[in-house]
């Protein structure tokens, strides 16, 4: 069970970073 939380905490967090660098390029780019 904690396990499964610490994968899904970390999937989360990934996800997020991922978000913000693709919505921060897209900022750049579109301006």
């Amino acid at each position: 069970m904690l396990n499964h939380f610490s994968i899904m905490a970390r999937f989360h967090i990934h996800s997020g970073y991922y978000l913000v660098i693709l919505y921060s390029f897209r900022n750049l780019c579109g301006d």
